[in-house]
């Protein structure tokens, strides 16, 4: 199994490394990371489809034109590579972005990665909470505020946030899942801080309908930059346990080359200067 991290906000991409990166994804792919108004959205997004490649073609052993059939996605937007078993799952919020893979028959995952501080346009903890009140049980809601200040409980509730998340991209469901099915119970010995110290564990519970299944392992990750991240692995039939290995994730250095790792250029364009100009012209 894999996973990757990738810090979005440290990549600069140069003219050459815009070019290259382009090369290696579809047109329709490039079409899709040219749309967006902001640069760390364009980044975010290209490196997300570059990242899938470069799983995409270990886990299948297809070189990169070959891979651009493969990768596909459900009526409801997951991603995943038809004809193989392998699953994947990409998830960015805020500086990361992160990847986890798995290859074996009947594997799923899921991921959810956020950053632990109240969104734009927030002015406290509390006003956030009362507009995500229907979101967590009651018993969730205990361990949020069991923490004590609000950068603490702020980050409890983002861990149980990225545990129902991950469950959710795991299943492929998306908003046609309802979070009240679930209710989470976080590993009360992870503790979330402000260190940049990577942290690990799969000792937390997440109950589907009132039930613990033995088809579900699920990973809590403190990540660098004050990010919180969660993995849900999925083993139809049961014994998803002893099909994943805990580790904590591979943070590949920010630069064009890592993502880039493996994979041959498939398109050919004429206009990547005028894309590099424009991509530097867009707000941060």
């Amino acid at each position: 199994n894999n996973r990757w991290l990738f810090r979005t906000s440290a990549w600069l991409p140069s003219k050459d490394d815009w070019r290259l990166c382009l090369s290696c994804v579809s047109a329709e792919e490039r079409r899709h990371v040219e749309q967006f108004l902001h640069r760390r959205d364009s980044k975010a997004a290209l490196a997300s489809r570059l990242l899938a490649r470069r799983f995409g073609t270990s886990a299948t052993g297809l070189d990169n034109s070959q891979l651009t059939a493969c990768l596909q996605r459900s009526d409801k937007g997951r991603p995943f590579l038809a004809g193989f078993e392998a699953d994947f799952n990409i998830s960015h919020q805020g500086d990361v972005l992160i990847l986890c893979g798995v290859c074996g028959p009947g594997l799923r995952v899921g991921c959810d990665v956020m950053k632990a501080t109240l969104p734009r346009g927030e002015s406290s903890a509390e006003s956030f909470f009362r507009i995500m009140r229907r979101q967590l049980t009651e018993d969730e809601w205990r361990f949020v505020r069991s923490h004590g200040g609000d950068s603490q409980q702020l980050a409890a509730f983002y861990r149980i946030w990225c545990l129902k998340e991950s469950v959710v991209k795991a299943t492929g469901d998306g908003i046609g899942f309802s979070l009240s099915r679930l209710n989470c119970q976080p590993d009360p010995d992870f503790l979330f801080d402000a260190a940049d110290l990577p942290l690990t564990t799969s000792r937390s519970i997440v109950y589907i309908d009132g039930s613990a299944s033995s088809d579900w392992l699920f990973e809590e990750h403190r990540l660098p930059l004050g990010h919180v991240a969660a993995v849900a692995w999925q083993r139809r039939g049961g014994g998803a346990g002893s099909h994943v290995t805990l580790e904590a994730f591979t943070e590949l250095a920010p630069l064009s080359s890592s993502i880039c790792d493996g994979l041959q250029p498939i398109t050919v364009s004429h206009d990547s200067e005028m894309s590099y100009q424009n991509f530097c012209n867009k707000p941060a």
